[in-house]
């Protein structure tokens, strides 16, 4: 959830997250849509294993859901 909170309010990050907070926005200049939304692991699979895969990865991941 924090993670959320953050994209809407930079300075809440902590300081040792924000090298990521600032790729995550060099990454948003880069779409033409943006959006980060709070689901809960049980209530969705696809969160469920994107933030199992997350957890040992070397390179960054970038989801798209074109609906």
């Amino acid at each position: 959830m924090n993670a959320v909170l953050w994209v809407a309010n930079p300075s809440k990050v902590p300081w040792r997250l924000r090298r990521i907070r600032n790729h995550l926005e060099n990454l948003k200049a880069k779409v033409a849509r943006f959006e980060v939304v709070y689901v809960r692991r049980e209530a969705n699979q696809v969160a469920d294993m994107l933030a199992k895969e997350g957890v040992g990865r070397v390179n960054d991941l970038l989801w798209v859901n074109e609906d």
